[in-house]
């Protein structure tokens, strides 16, 4: 597979030449039954203000059978949490207009502590996935997405 760009970022589409190891081929065949097995109708919900990171990560989750609603503000992500409208797992961008994720991340905490946030941003800085974690994020994930650990760090919140 080659990759084509995407607002910035590599996804692989088929009909590339590159050939694939056989053993690669098993292992990322393990890792999507696994991946299916583990996240198969999980909500997740997607705070970022950038539309085509939201569909890079649609992208990735599609074939995952994951259900992913979008939040381009912190103003209509706060209008739609709740209690009672909890999801499986937050991927914030904490670098939104008119808000800062790790306040919005505060903000899921406090209705319930144990929903997973993973911080997503592309201005990784230095301290930033301290910054992050103090805040009440579960785990920093900075953009380009690295495809294989994304993944495996959404598989070990969910």
């Amino acid at each position: 597979m080659l990759p084509a760009k995407v607002a910035n970022y590599a996804i692989p589409i088929p009909g590339g030449k590159k050939k694939i190891p056989k053993f690669d081929r098993w292992r990322q065949l393990y890792r999507d039954k696994r991946m299916t097995e583990k996240i198969s109708n999980k909500r997740i919900f997607v705070v970022d203000d950038d539309l085509p990171s939201f569909q890079l990560i649609e992208e990735i989750f599609y074939s995952y059978k994951v259900t992913l609603e979008y939040f381009a503000s912190g103003e209509e992500f706060l209008q739609t949490i709740s209690r009672d409208n909890l999801p499986d797992l937050v991927i914030m961008d904490i670098q939104l207009p008119g808000a800062d994720g790790l306040e919005l991340t505060k903000e899921v905490k406090k209705i319930d502590p144990s929903v997973p946030v993973i911080a997503y941003t592309s201005y990784a800085m230095a301290g930033d996935k301290e910054r992050c974690i103090k805040a009440g994020c579960s785990a920093y994930v900075s953009k380009p997405i690295d495809l294989d650990k994304f993944l495996d760090t959404v598989s070990g919140y969910i």
